[in-house]
């Protein structure tokens, strides 16, 4: 049976069963492990390793924080830029035309950077140079570089197996990452 790969990440749930829209329309493709409400309780098998509310964990990249103090994000994008689709569009790319990693002033200054001036950005991965862009909006100990710059691939300084442990999605927010000023 094939499932469309719209509902191979969305798939329906009832109970424990798992549905999935597939070229015979919408079928039950298998059971989950998934917690699921019964009696207003969750049950699931992953009741044992993951908690219920938010809670802070340290990066699970091994990155020394002595070596490593800042943390990386990435993921924020440019209006209408569509990821990295739409970044050749004149108009697009005039709303940042290089790539800039923002960080909180207080973070600029005791690096000795300012707005404009050039900055390594490296985790146990990789490094990209980029301009700096300081800014209060970004929290101390945080570096937010724009997604979608070929010429400064926030994914080659993330680690493919770093993945979140609830949704598995890539570490945009949670890497640690050291910052040099070049020249």
């Amino acid at each position: 049976m094939q499932t469309t790969a719209f509902c191979s990440f969305c798939p329906w749930r009832n109970g424990n069963a798992i549905y999935a829209l597939t070229d015979y329309g919408i079928q039950q493709v298998g059971e989950t492990a998934l917690p699921y409400l019964k009696n207003g309780d969750y049950y699931g098998a992953f009741d044992a390793f993951l908690d219920a509310l938010p809670t802070y964990k340290d990066p699970l990249d091994g990155a020394d924080p002595e070596k490593y103090p800042f943390m990386f994000t990435s993921g924020s994008r440019i209006p209408n830029a569509i990821h990295s689709r739409l970044h050749g569009v004149p108009a697009n790319r005039s709303l940042r035309p290089v790539p800039t990693a923002d960080m909180n002033n207080e973070d600029c200054e005791a690096l000795g950077v300012k707005d404009g001036d050039r900055v390594t950005i490296s985790t146990l991965r990789g490094s990209v140079t980029v301009n700096v862009h300081p800014t209060h909006t970004v929290p101390e100990g945080l570096v937010n570089l724009y997604h979608g710059y070929s010429e400064a691939d926030a994914n080659s300084l993330l680690d493919e197996n770093h993945l979140d442990p609830y949704s598995g999605f890539p570490a945009y927010r949670s890497t640690r990452c050291a910052v040099k000023k070049e020249g």
